[in-house]
C-alpha cells in the first residue's frame, strides 16, 4: 500500500490529541467532560484509521490469515509489551509512582495476551492502561482474518454484520462477563466505517481529486466533532457522543483521502505520523516524569506545562521509533521473511 499523506498526518493529529488530553488532565483531581471527550474521539479516529489500513493492505482477494495475524503482532505487540514490562517492574519496585496500576501475576500474563480484565478500581484496562485499545485492535485483527477467504466486500460484510450482531446482543441482552462488556461496547462499530472507505479506496474511488468534495467531508466532520461535544456535555463517556465521533472520524478520513494529492508534503508530520504508535504507548510517561520536574519547580510552571509536556513526548517518541520500535518490528519479521525466501528457492 502506498503511504498516504493524508492518513499519516491524521495518526499524528490523533496522537497528539491524546498526549494534549493527558498533558492537561494528568495533575487534575476531577476530570473535564469536553476534555475527555477529545480524547475519546482521537482514540475513535485511530480505530477507523485501522479499519481503513486492513483493508487496503490486504487487497481485493483472499490472503493468508497465519500470514496477516504474524505481520500485526510483530507491528503491534514488541513494543507494546517492552512498555508493559516496564510498568510491571515499576509496579513491583516503585509503586508509589504509580496513579492506580498495582502488580499481579494474572494481570501482568492477560495484559501481554491481549485480554480484557477488570483491575481493582473496577476499571476494565491491562497493566499499560492505554493498551485497552489494543485490545480491540488485535479483536478486530483475529475477527477480519477470520474472513480471508473471502473477497474484500464480502470480507467486509461478514465482519461488518459480527461487530454489529455483537453490539445488538450485548444491548439486548446485557449478558454478564468481562469479555461481553468490553467487546460489546457500541465503539468496535468504528472499524466498519475505516473498512467501507478501505473497500472504496481499493476499488479506484479516490482516482480522481476533488477539492470541493473533500472539503464538504472536512466540514461534515467538523459538524459531527461539535456535535458529540455538545451531547450531554456533563457526563464524561456517551454513546451518544461516541456515535458523532465515529461519523466525524469516518468523514475526516475520507476528507483527508479526496485531498490527498492536493496535500503539501510535511516532513515534521510524516515523522510523527511514522512514531504515533510510540508517542501513544510512551507519552504518559514522560508526561508523569516531567510534571515531577515542573512541581519542584513551583505552581507557576505547572501553569505552562502543555507545551513542553508535548514537546518531551514527541521527542521520546521519535528517539523510541527510530532505536527501539523500528528494530524490534524488523527482528520480529525477521524469521519470517527468511522462511518466505527460502520457500521460493528452487527445490
Amino acid at each position: 500500500m502506498k503511504k498516504l499523506y493524508s492518513i499519516q498526518y491524521l495518526r499524528a493529529f490523533a496522537a497528539l490529541a491524546v498526549v494534549v488530553v493527558h498533558a492537561i488532565l494528568h495533575p487534575l483531581s476531577v476530570e473535564i467532560p469536553s476534555i475527555v471527550r477529545l480524547g475519546s474521539f482521537a482514540v475513535i479516529l485511530f480505530f477507523v484509521i485501522s479499519g481503513f489500513i486492513m483493508v487496503s493492505v490486504t487487497g481485493n482477494g483472499a490472503f493468508s490469515a497465519p500470514d496477516f495475524l504474524l505481520r500485526r503482532i510483530a507491528r503491534v505487540a514488541p513494543l507494546y509489551w517492552l512498555v508493559t514490562l516496564v510498568v510491571a517492574l515499576i509496579a513491583i519496585v516503585f509503586p508509589m509512582l504509580l496513579k492506580n496500576t498495582t502488580y499481579s501475576l494474572e494481570g501482568f500474563v492477560k495484559s501481554v495476551l491481549f485480554i480484557p480484565f477488570r483491575r481493582g478500581n473496577d476499571e476494565i484496562v491491562p497493566m499499560m492502561k492505554l493498551g485497552w485499545t489494543l485490545n480491540y485492535e488485535m479483536f478486530f485483527y483475529v475477527l477480519f482474518a477470520a474472513f480471508s477467504y473471502l473477497t474484500a466486500a464480502k470480507r467486509f460484510i461478514g465482519v461488518a454484520l459480527v461487530l454489529l450482531g455483537i453490539t445488538l446482543f450485548n444491548a439486548l441482552f446485557q449478558p454478564q462477563g468481562v469479555a461481553f462488556e468490553f467487546y460489546g461496547r457500541p465503539v468496535v462499530l468504528t472499524f466498519v466505517g475505516g473498512m467501507a472507505i478501505g473497500l472504496w479506496h481499493l476499488r479506484g474511488g479516490d482516482a480522481e481529486v476533488s477539492i470541493g468534495s473533500g472539503l464538504g467531508w472536512l466540514l461534515a466532520a467538523a459538524v459531527f466533532l461539535v456535535a458529540g461535544m455538545r451531547v450531554t456535555p456533563e457526563v464524561l463517556f456517551s454513546n451518544q457522543a461516541d456515535a458523532c465521533f465515529m461519523l466525524a472520524g469516518t468523514c475526516l478520513v475520507m476528507g483527508g483521502i479526496r485531498l490527498e494529492s492536493a496535500l503539501p508534503r510535511s516532513n515534521l508530520l510524516l515523522l510523527l505520523g511514522d512514531a504515533s504508535y510510540s508517542l501513544y504507548l510512551v507519552h504518559m510517561y514522560c508526561i508523569a516524569a516531567l510534571f515531577i520536574v515542573l512541581r519542584k519547580l513551583g505552581d507557576w510552571a505547572m501553569d505552562f506545562r502543555l507545551v513542553p509536556a508535548v514537546f518531551l513526548s514527541c521527542v521520546v517518541a521519535v528517539v523510541v521509533h527510530s532505536f527501539v520500535e523500528k528494530p524490534m518490528m524488523r527482528m520480529s519479521l525477521k524469521p519470517r521473511m527468511a522462511r518466505r525466501t527460502a520457500d521460493s528457492l528452487p527445490r
